[in-house]
């Protein structure tokens, strides 16, 4: 192998980029490598991020000894760095038998035999470092291993995506002391209610890859409520109904729709994120059991008196043939209820034979005129 692959300009660019290299652990980090140790039954799991001299661990658990103390090891104890080299997924049942890698001193030191490494890509392609799953004896990793580890992958590459933006966000914020307060304050609710969805995800899930698929589709509702924040200006806010569009029109089809109509307001900042993350949590249940399954429509309205606004969703159910209607699960239960409290707001559930109807209200800042969509 040559330290020129690793030392590559735009890859080590990409790397200093990312701001993560020495960065103090962070939970939203720390709770995916405890995930993977977990659901893989793993002694070590790391995201480990590979420059031109070292191995620094952004995150670890299961890791010991001088290693976890310093968080990071010379190129000499690093497999990663062949993920980075290849650019591609290094599955290694018995290191001891493997041609490159039987020299390597984290054998003997650090007491990897079993390796399974997924690339951690930037948002430009570069390969920062692997997200990777180890075991002191040997292992012949299945197909279920490398799908899952593939999934929290994603899920750390999403994250990785995420603060950047958002800490690119505080650097330009700093040059007007009133933004930078308020950039602030919306990255760490953003980190804040990124953590307690993985948390949450975690007690909800009844399997490993339910567990990494619902994380990466609730990261991604997160992140749309980060892109519409970018997106708006800062005096004109974010209308309700065009948020309701951008969020709602993907889950729409030839034969079952969303209509929503209502006047117009300008939400703040503190209110889009956990409205998107409101009305993902019920489109992807009505998609899964619901209206939108089977191929009826959803109706959205909403009214507004005085400062106070009253959000509606209404959708047909029926029994399908499990005797399941489109019912929130407890999470998704507890998620409606904590994007109810971040709008200051409370939400009520309906239930008939025939139909569900939620009801959402919370406090607004302004309003004007009437607008159907």
């Amino acid at each position: 192998m040559s330290v020129q692959d690793l030392a590559a300009p735009k890859r080590l660019a990409a790397l200093d980029a990312a701001r993560l290299m020495d960065s103090p652990p962070e939970p939203e980090f720390d709770t995916i490598t405890r995930l993977v140790r977990r659901t893989l039954g793993v002694d070590v799991s790391l995201i480990s991020l590979v420059d031109d001299r070292r191995q620094f661990f952004k995150s670890q658990c299961g890791l010991s000894g001088d290693a976890a103390d310093a968080r990071q090891t010379p190129l000499s104890h690093s497999f990663c760095q062949h993920v980075v080299v290849m650019r591609e997924v290094l599955d290694v049942a018995d290191a001891t038998s493997h041609p490159e890698l039987r020299d390597n001193l984290a054998i003997r030191d650090l007491n990897v035999r079993a390796y399974l490494g997924m690339p951690l890509r930037s948002p430009d392609g570069e390969v920062l470092g692997s997200l990777c799953a180890i075991h002191g004896t040997p292992r012949d990793w299945s197909d279920g291993d490398r799908a899952t580890l593939a999934d929290f992958a994603a899920v750390v590459e999403r994250t990785i995506s995420m603060r950047s933006a958002a800490m690119d966000a505080i650097h330009l914020a700093e040059l007007k002391d009133t933004l930078a307060r308020e950039y602030n304050h919306r990255v760490k609710n953003t980190f804040a209610l990124a953590v307690s969805l993985v948390r949450l995800s975690e007690k909800g899930a009844a399997s490993a890859n339910e567990l990494s698929t619902a994380l990466q589709n609730r990261m991604m509702a997160l992140a749309s409520a980060h892109d519409a924040l970018a997106e708006s200006s800062e005096q004109d806010g974010i209308e309700l109904g065009a948020l309701i569009a951008r969020l709602l029109r993907p889950y729409a089809s030839d034969n079952a729709g969303i209509e929503w109509n209502g006047p117009v307001i300008a939400l703040t900042a503190e209110q889009v994120t956990p409205l998107c993350l409101l009305f993902h949590e019920l489109a992807t249940n009505s998609a899964k059991y619901g209206a939108l399954k089977n191929s009826h429509r959803v109706e959205i309205d909403w009214s507004c008196d005085g400062d106070r606004v009253t959000l509606r969703w209404k959708e047909p159910t029926r029994p399908n043939a499990s005797g399941k209607t489109g019912e929130a699960s407890g999470f998704g239960n507890q998620l409606l209820r904590l994007s109810a409290r971040l709008l200051d707001g409370e939400i009520d559930q309906h239930w008939t034979d025939s139909a569900l109807t939620v009801v959402i209200g919370f406090s607004m800042p302004e309003w004007s005129g009437d607008v159907t969509v």
